[in-house]
């Protein structure tokens, strides 16, 4: 444990200044904290004691990450998006997923990327990139990459919605729909719906987190969808233990009567988790790695976003103006 020590600690920190600079910039912290650790780490040049604190972090961290973001999971939110929305949620976020597959594939896009660019743009963002990083065991430049491209992407999506929504009049319970449908992060699409008044407001916090729910079944097909299951194995054993933690974690925030407080404490865990992990991620990542394998994910990833916008105002526009 004495040699992980200083490792941890340098994510702990590099996690703290990301947390405070994004309270000044208004930037994504976990965007942050992956930024300040790949330059942490070119500038420091991975010197030997950090290196196995930050690798077993980044391991163990992401694994921790997914369990306790089972806290973010309401079911309730399926119930309340009516049949119309949960119609379209059903349909866009298994193709879209589909979807950045193949055009990985087409672009020549390796490794687990599309994979983590595809979670990342069907359901929420950064937090979806990080978990499903942590079930495939993915490489760190990998994850690098996926998290640089959603992460932008979602900002550029908070700036452009409300004026694309004015700019084409649409209807706020459209624009509403549209942004939750569509944008990346959860933050992110609720204030771009709320950008639109009160009722885009609503729609759009809905309809994101009717996708959120979606997380679960997707994290456990994950490993089946990419063959990991493995020879001689049965489907069910190539989930990790901790997607079905995050599963448990799922079911009991939705079926016990846990207090608010426990909650509170579990969502800022999970906070201060994701972003000493993704230090640790952008740390251990060289950023060749990142620049080799940067600019055709970064096409992946504006690519998918704009046909799953296109996607989700059409079917907005259709089943509710």
């Amino acid at each position: 444990m004495r040699r992980l020590l200083p490792g941890i600690l340098a994510a702990c920190l590099v996690a703290l200044a990301a947390h405070a600079l994004a309270r000044v910039a208004r930037v994504d912290a976990v965007l942050l904290a992956l930024a300040l650790g790949l330059a942490a780490g070119a500038l420091l040049r991975h010197p030997a004691p950090l290196e196995p604190g930050a690798s077993w972090l980044a391991k163990k961290g992401l694994d921790a990450g997914i369990v306790l973001l089972g806290v973010e999971v309401n079911l309730v939110f399926l119930l309340d998006a009516g049949p119309r929305v949960l119609l379209l949620v059903a349909l866009l976020v298994p193709l879209s997923f589909l979807a950045v597959l193949g055009l990985g594939r087409a672009l020549g896009v390796r490794g687990d990327a599309p994979a983590l660019l595809g979670t990342g743009t069907a359901i929420c963002g950064l937090s979806a990139v990080a978990a499903a990083g942590a079930t495939l065991e993915s490489r760190k430049e990998d994850v690098a990459v996926a998290v640089a491209s959603v992460g932008l992407l979602s900002a550029v999506g908070l700036l452009l919605y409300p004026v694309a929504g004015l700019a084409l009049g649409m209807p706020a319970d459209v624009y509403g729909a549209w942004s939750g449908l569509s944008l990346h992060a959860v933050a992110n699409a609720v204030a771009a719906g709320f950008a639109g008044g009160p009722e885009a407001g609503r729609m759009a916090t809905v309809t994101k987190l009717a996708r959120v729910a979606l997380l679960a079944p997707l994290l456990v097909a994950l490993p089946l969808l990419l063959g990991r299951a493995g020879r001689g194995r049965p489907a069910v054993a190539a989930v990790p233990p901790t997607v079905w933690g995050f599963l448990l974690v799922v079911l009991a925030v939705n079926l016990l009567p846990l207090p608010a407080a426990l909650l509170g404490a579990l969502k800022v865990a999970l906070k201060a988790v994701l972003l000493v992990s993704i230090a640790a991620v952008g740390y251990g990542t060289r950023l060749g790695d990142v620049r080799r394998a940067g600019p055709r994910g970064l096409a992946l990833a504006v690519l998918a976003w704009a046909l799953l916008s296109a996607a989700a105002l059409a079917g907005a526009w259709l089943l509710l103006a």
